[in-house]
């Protein structure tokens, strides 16, 4: 598998990881009596 081919299926992926806790972090952060999912 090309470098390149990795470099663009993990980036997206990586920014996911990092991204979609944060967005949860800050949905759930304004609606309290919602709780978070995982807990």
């Amino acid at each position: 598998m090309p470098c390149a081919l990795m470099l663009s299926i993990a980036e997206p992926a990586l920014l996911l990881i990092v991204v979609e806790p944060s967005l949860l972090y800050v949905t759930y952060d304004g609606a309290e009596i919602v709780p978070v999912v995982g807990s």
